[in-house]
């Protein structure tokens, strides 16, 4: 979401999201080349390794969102330029991601 400082990750097991990439979900890749459309449709969601968003993913403070510290990826145009150089194959869709700057969805 476009006001949202940091990107969601997603929990393993599909079982919801997560911020901090210490506790984001690893997916092998045979997993998600099998469900190719479900986990990198461009929509809402995009596959990339692991260590692309480790990379990424920055410390922040102690108590931010009922945490421990950890790392988490902000939400910025650089970091989606990197991320979705990355894919592990052309998503189905367009990707859009919104991000403070970005320009709006039009409704249609």
């Amino acid at each position: 979401m476009r006001h949202s400082r940091y990107m969601l990750l997603w929990a393993e097991n599909d079982a919801g999201y997560r911020g901090k990439i210490e506790s984001a979900g690893r997916y092998a890749e045979d997993r998600i080349l099998s469900q190719i459309r479900y986990y990198n449709s461009g929509c809402d969601t995009v596959a990339v390794p692991c260590e692309v968003l480790e990379r990424l993913a920055v410390h922040v403070e102690e108590k931010f969102f009922d945490t421990e510290g950890g790392k988490w990826v902000i939400n910025s145009r650089k970091n989606w330029l990197e991320i979705l150089k990355h894919t592990i194959c052309k998503p189905q869709h367009e990707p859009k991601p919104e991000y403070k700057g970005s320009r709006r969805k039009q409704e249609a």
